[in-house]
């Protein structure tokens, strides 16, 4: 089957990325996740989608920075949404002749694609909070600004009023299957290990254990307070290996310009400025707060 922009798919439905009737060509494959991951809402507000190639630029300076480093590389990219920029990510370092391995995180990875009586299909992250509704044509997520129309408040309470029947029993799950909530083509590729993971939280087992860290579009001014960033990336920093490297970036919405900073780790545990993409980081400032502040 061959697809465009305008095919009148609009939003795909789970079962179609997760266990498709039918094989697609590559090319498909990326339109229908790009559709699909569009309108998967979280509870917190943030969208699971991610545009390709928006970090080409960040990939291209870190595979320079990487140049001389021995070509096994253990790797982490946080913050993923649907995963297609650490697939790009993987790409670019294969090209240049690296082995990368890849641990993935997300604050959302694992979910339940799961039938209610009478066909309607759901899809659950681990919560419990319902992601996306489907009954073939219908196809519908939870609503951007639920109160900002009177079908997107209804939309709203219909969803709020099933997770409660579930919750309690009333309406039983049937056919449930347990999904990875990343692209598809990224769970095909060998090397990768994929975890939920809060940036809030230590994971100490991770401690200088990368030769890379990377968090793209996460951590941000306009998202979280300057203590809470700072936490952020003390935990992050911690991850990267003497001699190795942690990449902060962002894309701006005005202009789809991405800015970044890759900072690398002196054997004597000190961050410096390796190279700028842009105008560099806008919390590039965090490298100079103490470790334990």
């Amino acid at each position: 089957m061959s697809i465009n922009t305008k095919s009148s798919i609009k939003f795909p439905r789970a079962r179609e990325i997760y266990f498709p009737d039918e094989a697609r060509s590559e090319e498909d494959n990326a339109i229908f996740e790009e559709r699909f991951f569009r309108m998967i809402r979280l509870p917190n507000g943030t969208y699971k989608t991610t545009a390709t190639h928006r970090l080409r630029e960040v990939d291209n300076a870190l595979c320079q920075c990487l140049k001389g480093m021995p070509k096994d590389l253990n790797v982490l990219d946080v913050a993923i949404s649907s995963g297609v920029t650490s697939l790009e990510l993987l790409e670019a370092l294969t090209k240049q002749g690296f082995n990368p391995h890849l641990t993935a995180s997300d604050l959302t990875i694992h979910a339940v694609l799961s039938r209610l009586a009478g066909g309607l299909e759901i899809l659950c992250d681990s919560k419990g909070h319902i992601l996306q509704l489907a009954r073939p044509p219908l196809v519908k997520g939870r609503p951007h600004e639920p109160f900002s129309s009177l079908f997107r408040a209804a939309l709203h309470g219909f969803i709020k009023f099933l997770e409660t029947l579930i919750r309690i029993g009333v309406l039983r799950c049937i056919d449930s299957k347990e999904i990875t909530l990343v692209s598809p083509r990224l769970l095909n590729r060998p090397g990768i290990t994929i975890t939920e993971y809060d940036l809030n939280e230590d994971k100490p087992e991770w401690h200088a254990q990368f030769d890379v860290v990377r968090a793209a579009n996460i951590l941000n001014d306009n998202y979280f307070s300057r203590t809470v960033l700072q936490r952020m990336f003390n935990h992050l920093s911690s991850y990267v290996k003497p001699n190795g490297f942690l990449v902060l970036s962002r894309t701006m919405e005005s202009d789809n310009s991405t800015h970044g900073t890759i900072f690398a780790l002196s054997v004597d545990g000190k961050f410096h400025v390796a190279y700028r993409i842009g105008e560099g980081s806008d919390v590039e400032y965090l490298i100079h707060e103490p470790l334990g502040s």
